[in-house]
């Protein structure tokens, strides 16, 4: 039996054993096993290297995770609401973009943020309906309103994308009412 294995420094003793073992007749499936087993351990240790960056480096990458989960879940951190029916959702959903684009248009960031983040809650409350239903909508609509919801908290509104994303918002919300709930 002959096998190749590419390694990165350090694996030659793996590699007699296997070399030994296959001259002993352990026997090709635990060989084979084997060989699978170490593969896997290179990969997952990132093929035995390392950055020498110690305990302070896996911290910051914690908290730059951190800052990456809430980047790309804006609704992570905020409850869902509590409503009767998907149908009810889909209203309130409507009813709080309307709002949303009147408060964009008198600049009434305070009252845009709060209107956002009820948007948000109905959201974390319906959307795994709407996952289950059709998942790329899902994931459009996932995108549309996260990126509503940073550009409220932004220093500096760009009223003309927030008023595109709350329109792009409400017809989404309306055509994925009429898809599921006939």
């Amino acid at each position: 039996m002959k096998m190749i294995i590419i390694h990165r420094g350090g694996g030659r003793k793996a590699i007699s054993c296997i070399k030994l073992w296959t001259k002993i007749g352990i026997g090709k499936p635990l060989v084979l096993l084997l060989a699978c087993v170490i593969s896997v351990m290179f990969i997952v240790t990132g093929c035995g290297g390392s950055d020498g960056g110690g305990q302070s480096t896996k911290s910051g990458e914690k908290a730059q995770s951190g800052e990456a989960d809430v980047k790309g879940d804006p609704f992570a951190s905020i409850a869902s609401a509590e409503i009767a029916d998907t149908e009810t959702g889909f209203s309130e959903m409507s009813r709080l973009i309307k709002e949303l684009k009147q408060a964009v248009e008198a600049d009434q960031t305070e009252e845009a943020k709060k209107l956002a983040e009820q948007m948000a809650g109905i959201w974390n409350a319906i959307k795994g309906e709407i996952e289950a239903f059709n998942a790329s909508k899902h994931q459009l609509l996932q995108e549309d309103l996260g990126q509503l919801i940073e550009e409220t908290k932004a220093s500096k509104w760009n009223k003309e994308l927030l008023i595109q994303l709350d329109y792009k918002l409400y017809q989404s919300f309306r055509d994925m009412k009429q898809e599921l709930l006939g």
